[in-house]
């Protein structure tokens, strides 16, 4: 199943590099966070200043997200962020499950001392907000030898099915070369997967 819902995905979306309609620049047009870092160099200013290249040259695959601001998950205005993980490899296509359940375990070091280096960086990362990275490697032992990353994602409201965060897999794009990356807005999502989320609101 999730695996054809990945094929329509890429499939509706398009290859790169993309060229997209007014109509179609207009929907993935978003404007900045409010509370978006006034230092130019954080990493969130780069993410959404690259969010137009994302798009458009993006490689379309699974997210699985690790922790979202909890207003992600409210019905509200702002825009927040999230973390996530996501893989190149095609094996995720249809076990998008196994990232899930990967995140789950890097969720649970969050705030805690590990004696591995490795995990205790995503303990330190996932108890501050404002540290977003945008491709961390996840420690091999943790996936079962596959290639992994761990990024940071804005959640834009007006890109989901209801304007906030209902399930922890999303269809993502993500850029080759920066790693940055975005969810894909549910305009090129399947039926059945919109089916999906409009059955977990009610």
């Amino acid at each position: 199943m999730y695996g054809e819902y990945m094929a329509h995905c890429r499939t509706a979306f398009g290859a790169p590099r993309r060229q997209f309609s007014r109509q179609d620049v207009a929907l993935l047009q978003v404007p900045p966070p409010r509370w978006l870092p006034q230092d130019g160099r954080h990493e969130m200013h780069f993410l959404f200043q690259g969010l137009p290249w994302v798009f458009a040259e993006g490689d379309v695959r699974w997210g699985a997200i690790v922790q979202a601001n909890k207003t992600c998950w409210v019905e509200g205005i702002e825009d927040s962020g999230a973390c996530l993980l996501h893989s190149p490899d095609p094996f995720f296509d249809e076990n998008v499950g196994l990232l899930h359940g990967f995140g789950r375990q890097l969720f649970e070091t969050k705030g805690r001392f590990t004696k591995n280096p490795e995990l205790q960086r995503f303990a330190d990362i996932l108890g501050n907000e404002w540290e977003s990275p945008t491709r961390l490697p996840v420690p091999r032992f943790l996936t079962e030898g596959r290639d992994v990353i761990y990024t940071t994602i804005y959640v834009f409201r007006r890109h989901l099915p209801l304007p906030y965060l209902l399930e922890p897999i999303v269809p993502i794009v993500v850029h080759p070369n920066t790693g940055h990356s975005a969810i894909l807005p549910s305009a090129w999502w399947p039926q059945g997967l919109i089916d999906e989320w409009m059955d977990s609101a009610r």
